[in-house]
């Protein structure tokens, strides 16, 4: 048990032990504070360390039992499945990527649709690495395609160039193949 402290008896000596706890995809942060005073005796210190697990395991258990009380009211999210991860990306696909690009590159202001805004860094890498793996020269095949190299395309001319560039995956078909 222990002993009572003369009142003007204040120093103290504290520990603080932190840590984020991952239960399933969520996290709990926890923190325990240990103040006992500098002459405290073993097995104060027992009682304080016990103390503090008991407290952790309550704190836990009320926690796991929260994520469960939230997960069954949820339900269980469906797993994504990607179907081919190799595969290029769609026309649909191709058009969300580049968008946001055109945008953020363009202040905000050129959207896909305009055909004077200029072509965007990402588009430009895309072009290069497919041009690369084709072993074509990407300013020549720019050049004889729109009359104009690689950096002077515009948007448009870009994303035609892409789709062009990019290698059919198997059971579709290419951009300018017909349907039948």
């Amino acid at each position: 048990m222990a002993t009572p402290r003369k009142s003007g008896d204040e120093r103290m000596v504290s520990r603080t032990y932190r840590a984020a706890i991952r239960i399933g995809e969520d996290f709990i942060t926890m923190e325990e504070t240990i103040a006992l005073p500098l002459d405290a005796s073993d097995e104060e210190v027992t009682q304080a360390v016990d103390l503090g697990w008991r407290i952790f395991r309550a704190q836990r258990e009320a926690a796991d039992a929260q994520v469960h009380d939230i997960r069954s009211a949820i339900g269980t999210p469906a797993p994504i499945t990607v179907r081919d991860p190799d595969a290029p990306a769609s026309t649909p696909q191709q058009t969300r990527l580049a968008e946001p690009a055109a945008q953020s590159s363009n202040g905000g202001q050129a959207s896909a649709g305009q055909s004077g805004a200029p072509v965007n860094e990402k588009q430009i890498h895309a072009m290069e690495r497919l041009a690369q793996q084709q072993g074509l020269d990407l300013d020549k095949e720019s050049q004889r395609r729109f009359d104009v190299d690689a950096h002077g395309l515009t948007y448009e001319q870009a994303s035609s160039l892409l789709r062009e560039l990019q290698p059919p995956a198997s059971g579709r078909r290419a951009v300018n193949e017909p349907a039948l």
